[in-house]
């Protein structure tokens, strides 16, 4: 599992984000057999200020998806520069909550 984290002053443009994500990444890792869930608002929507989404990829064991970090470089840039920061967070240790699939 991969759980993308994303936040940003403005409530709009972190949810916008989000969205951008979700759909640059739905088509290429669903030929790789990844499945995303989300966007949604994370368990808590707002700390200090920020609106916080999350999105999270389940991947097959066998999956091994090369592209991802690719794939990641530019969205990341991309957001930043509408004031949302993107992180990254390998196996997650905790999820609070289950996000729907994607177009759900």
């Amino acid at each position: 599992m991969l759980l993308l984290r994303l936040s940003g002053a403005k409530q709009d443009a972190a949810r916008e984000a989000a969205d951008l994500v979700t759909g640059a990444l739905s088509g290429p890792m669903s030929a790789h057999g990844v499945r995303l869930l989300g966007p949604r608002p994370s368990p808590i929507a707002r700390v200090k200020r920020r609106y916080h989404y999350q999105i999270l990829l389940v991947m097959p064991r066998i999956s091994r998806s090369g592209s991802l970090p690719e794939l990641l470089r530019p969205l990341r840039e991309r957001v930043r520069k509408s004031g949302v920061r993107l992180e990254a967070d390998v196996d997650p240790y905790q999820m609070m909550c289950e996000l729907p699939r994607h177009g759900a």
